[in-house]
């Protein structure tokens, strides 16, 4: 269970540039967002949900069948992540390395 009153109040753009590259960053994603400025918080959310349902179509999405041996390299400030439930009778053995930098 995710607690999220436990972390500080951050305020952002939606709509934001890339340090590296200066192309757009869309930061959308999390549940507990809010958008402030508009007329209604529903307005928000539904501003939120048309952006998250863009940036999630079949266009900007990819999905890894996972060999042994496998390695993803991603630009971290512009991935929303997702998992599957995968079946596991004991035997398999899942294992990530994170590296930043």
């Amino acid at each position: 269970r995710r607690f999220p009153f436990a972390h500080p109040d951050a305020s952002h753009p939606v709509l934001d540039t890339h340090l590296l590259d200066g192309g757009p960053l869309l930061y959308v994603g999390s549940p507990h967002m809010r958008v402030t400025g508009l007329e209604t918080p529903e307005a928000g959310r539904a501003l939120l949900t048309m952006l998250l349902m863009h940036a999630t179509s079949p266009a900007f999405t990819y999905f890894h069948s996972w060999d042994a041996g496998d390695v993803l390299i991603w630009d971290n400030t512009q991935t929303l992540h997702h998992s599957f439930p995968y079946n596991n009778d004991g035997t398999a053995k899942r294992e990530l390395y994170r590296t930043q930098a």
